[in-house]
């Protein structure tokens, strides 16, 4: 397309998904009212702002701080789930924030000055967009200058009393309520062979290496994380204790290893990934869990457990994931035993949702 103040743009594919259908496009200075932009973001249209970026910020904090207006409270009245109507409010709210852009050429944003430090800004995203200048979304910018700010200053883990390290395209252990489930499985982990399943930022391998695991394996599919898991390993000095292994697609890198304990904070929410982050979050048609189950009991000590993580929110929206997930759990000749759970904010819902930590071991006749 084509804007006067800007020439020819491209809105790539990756933040099309983001926005939704956009009525048209109009080229706004920042120093506009918010609320004047925040209504055209709400009659469907995308905004690319212009000028100083202190400016740009404001004027997205403002539609963020404002943004239940952009969705009509009554939307949706065709879905009949309360929670999955919930959940397209929610949805709608977020791609009508992500119809605010600048356009960037290479690491440059065009016509916004007062930048704040963003070399580098551009190995977030999933493909390179050399020599053209692109319609990126201000939100995915600020949650890219986020975690930008996260990997040169450290993410704080409570149950680490350290901080992390945190690279492109690998999923942020942000919520500490969750990863200190863990924390109670002391007597579960300590002197038992561990291995971390899908460790991302290798959070949880370290954790159970602190809570005396005597040996821990760490393993994922993402080689960003494979790479980050490897960097917080060494931080912490705790090579000693633990190997990362990988990028490797579930069990396939661990051929004859067996473990007590497997811990396997699994992705839960269904849909497709489509990207590399995406693939901590998303199992499209319980994929991913149905050939984990199928495969676990071969890694798995006699008389050992697995840890799973895993949430409601599918079955909240009435597709059933955990109804659907003891299934899967039974047919594989397992059975639940403790059940501990956490209730917080769903950024998918908008509402609440539970997450559950699963103490799962091989049902009592099954050798």
């Amino acid at each position: 397309m084509v804007l006067s103040e800007f020439g020819e743009v491209w809105l790539p594919d990756a933040f099309r998904s983001m926005v939704g259908a956009v009525s048209e496009f109009e080229a706004v200075e920042a120093l506009e009212a918010p609320s004047r932009v925040l209504r055209r973001l709400k009659a469907g249209m995308g905004v690319v702002l212009y000028g100083p970026y202190p400016y740009v910020d404001g004027v997205y904090r403002y539609c963020q701080r404002f943004g239940k207006q952009l969705v009509d409270p009554d939307a949706f009245p065709e879905i009949g789930n309360r929670f999955e109507r919930m959940a397209a409010r929610t949805a709608a709210r977020k791609q009508g924030l992500h119809r605010l852009f600048v356009v960037a050429e290479g690491e440059e944003l065009v016509r916004v000055g007062d930048t704040p430090q963003i070399t580098g800004w551009t190995q977030w995203l999933e493909e390179p967009f050399r020599g053209q200048r692109i319609l990126i979304p201000v939100r995915r910018l600020q949650r890219i200058l986020t975690d930008m700010r996260r990997m040169k200053e450290g993410l704080r883990i409570d149950a680490l009393s350290d901080t992390i390290t945190v690279l492109p395209h690998v999923y942020i252990p942000s919520d500490q309520s969750v990863i200190n489930m863990f924390t109670n499985k002391r007597a579960e982990i300590a002197g038992k062979r561990v291995l971390d399943m899908g460790t991302g930022t290798g959070v949880l391998a370290l954790l159970a290496a602190r809570l005396g695991a005597s040996e821990v394996t760490a393993s994922d599919n993402n080689p960003n994380a494979v790479e980050n898991a490897r960097l917080n390993v060494r931080r912490l000095g705790m090579e000693d204790g633990v190997r990362v292994c990988g990028p490797s697609d579930l069990f396939s890198g661990l051929q004859g290893a067996v473990f007590d304990v497997i811990l396997f904070n699994a992705p839960w929410v269904l849909g497709k990934a489509t990207t590399l982050y995406d693939r901590a979050i998303y199992d499209e048609g319980y994929a991913l869990i149905r050939r984990f189950f199928a495969s676990v009991g071969d890694h798995l000590a006699v008389k050992g457990r697995i840890l799973l993580q895993y949430s409601n929110i599918s079955e909240l929206k009435g597709e059933g994931s955990i109804s659907h997930l003891k299934e899967v759990i039974s047919e594989a000749g397992l059975e639940i035993g403790d059940v501990a759970r956490v209730r917080r904010k769903s950024r998918v819902l908008g509402g609440w949702e539970t997450v559950f930590l699963f103490e799962i071991e091989r049902r009592k006749w099954v050798k």
